[in-house]
């Protein structure tokens, strides 16, 4: 039945929606409002929030009065208090520079899915589907001392948002101030906004990011972590501190989790202290991917994709052992028509270790394409493949890095294919436009255009069967010089064919090139 107006009815009506199952809370004429209100001057106690002039006071007790469903509009101000969701419901602010959840203690936790450790928060999200947060800011720099004392130490972590087991969206977002007290910096906690599953969750968490602003975080900015979790994330821009010798930080960072990330800007992740890298995007054993039209500059390493089964690298819940992911890895992994450009990284990035490198692929044997992106500038290398298989390398455009393309550490064909790099613009590496370490074999390059390099255009240090005794194919390459001499040709040249040798060519030594260590 469709009622018009409670008016009409008189009492009956009310006693048919009571039977109808629509709860009437105090003071309301109506059923079942979907909108109430919050507001600095506000107050709770038996205030029903359903009057925009009379509004409740906090965003928690709002919550403990809303039926599923509901609208909660929180005027411009900033509110001190832990935020837990736990049904339906839309946050809505004022304006994410406007409407500011800032509390000054954080005494409640919520756990890690991965380890059980105390995730302390300013907004948990647990155990529901459909909530939306839009147009706030959730400041976590008021309730940074309080963590200070705390008995965990490094066995906590600081979360600005943390949907856990739990799904929604999230539309102009400010997420600030999400860092361990300055004797805890460095523990590897602090991430502005988390998404992670259970492993035994019926709710698996998939949240959809647009116009999200996260700064000021210690360990990472956005995490999406665990099996049966998804996140899209657009239009978003990720800011880390900067160099520090405290953290390495990571401004997006995917974990066995499913993954589209388009238009974001993630900037200045940088770790000046030994033996590790900061990244702007990391990705780890993902089973879905798309990184498309992102714009990441100032960090150690841009893009880092690894895809590595070992215990250390996969986590699937809080189970105390390895896993696999239960979801068959896609068939493709896309990362294309991307902006990366590292800048300078003051501590360490020999060739080869994946510090400084634009975007990288490590043992990945999931057929995937690197595509249309620009790289410049990068200390390392433009485009890095380290064990990977079935990787297509194509029409990507590379400026002035130390090394154009470097393919390195097993890197070879298997029964997911060849490594292909092909139809690539690659000018003024200092380097080598093209650099293949001693490892990579049967991989194919085919008509790139490569000049202007400080060392070769093309340089190749395996030995084989392949173009001009090493043990790749080479064809159809735009080049003036190569070690071996040969590489750089208009038509098909392999071993057994008649080569052409290109003047001043000579073959170089191989010098010691280095794996990053994880």
């Amino acid at each position: 039945m469709k009622f018009k107006s409670l008016a009409v009815f008189g009492a009956s009506a009310a006693m048919m929606m009571a039977l109808a199952g629509v709860v009437l809370l105090p003071g309301v004429a109506g059923a079942n409002p979907r909108v109430l209100y919050v507001g600095t001057a506000g107050t709770n106690g038996g205030n029903s929030c359903q009057n925009k002039t009379q509004p409740c006071r906090t965003i928690s007790f709002a919550l403990s009065v809303a039926p599923a469903g509901t609208t909660i509009k929180v005027e411009a101000g900033t509110y001190a208090e832990q935020v837990q969701i736990t049904k339906p419901v839309t946050i809505l602010g004022a304006g994410n520079s406007q409407t500011i959840i800032e509390p000054t203690t954080v005494p409640a936790s919520d756990t890690d899915t991965d380890s059980g450790q105390p995730q302390f928060y300013v907004v948990d999200v647990k155990n529901t589907s459909g909530v939306s947060i839009q147009g706030v800011k959730v400041d976590g720099s008021a309730a940074t001392a309080s963590l200070g004392s705390d008995p965990y130490g490094c066995g906590q972590d600081y979360l600005g948002i943390y949907y856990h087991d739990a799904s929604g969206t999230l539309k102009s977002v400010a997420v600030n101030g999400i860092e361990l007290p300055t004797d805890l910096f460095g523990c590897q906690g602090g991430q502005g906004i988390y998404v992670a599953t259970d492993s035994t969750s019926g709710t698996p968490s998939s949240v959809s990011m647009n116009s999200v602003a996260v700064s000021n975080y210690d360990k990472n900015g956005i995490t999406c972590d665990d099996p049966r979790t998804v996140c899209s994330i657009t239009n978003s821009q990720v800011t880390g501190i900067g160099s520090t010798p405290l953290i390495a930080q990571n401004g997006i960072q995917i974990w066995a989790s499913a993954a589209t990330l388009s238009g974001n800007t993630v900037i200045g992740n940088t770790y000046n202290g030994p033996d590790y890298a900061a990244s702007g995007i990391l990705i780890g054993n993902p089973y879905t991917l798309s990184v498309t039209n992102n714009k990441v500059s100032s960090n150690d390493s841009g893009i880092y994709l690894i895809q590595d089964q070992s215990p250390a690298w996969v986590y699937c819940g809080n189970t105390g052992s390895s896993c696999t992911n239960p979801a068959a890895p896609s068939t493709t992994f896309t990362v294309s028509k991307n902006t990366v450009s590292n800048g300078t990284n003051a501590y360490n990035n020999p060739i080869g270790s994946g510090y400084g490198d634009g975007i990288d692929l490590d043992s990945v044997g999931t057929s995937s394409v690197v595509g249309q992106n620009t790289a410049s500038a990068d200390p390392g290398s433009g485009i890095s493949l380290y064990g990977t298989t079935g990787v297509t390398v194509s029409k990507n455009t590379l400026a002035t890095d130390t090394n154009g393309i470097y393919l390195g550490s097993g890197t070879a064909a298997s029964s997911v294919g060849p490594n292909s790099v092909i139809g690539n613009k690659i000018t003024g590496s200092t380097e080598n436009g093209i650099l293949a370490d001693t490892t990579a074999t049967n991989n194919e390059f085919q008509s790139n255009k490569i000049s202007g390099s400080g060392s070769f255009d093309a340089k190749d240090n395996s030995t084989g069967t392949g173009a001009q005794g090493t043990a790749d194919g080479w064809t159809s390459n735009t080049c003036s010089t190569s070690a071996p001499a040969g590489l750089c040709y208009t038509s098909v040249h392999r071993a057994g064919n008649h080569g052409v040798t290109e003047a001043g060519a000579t073959p170089a030594s191989h010098h010691g090139l280095v794996r990053r260590s994880h």
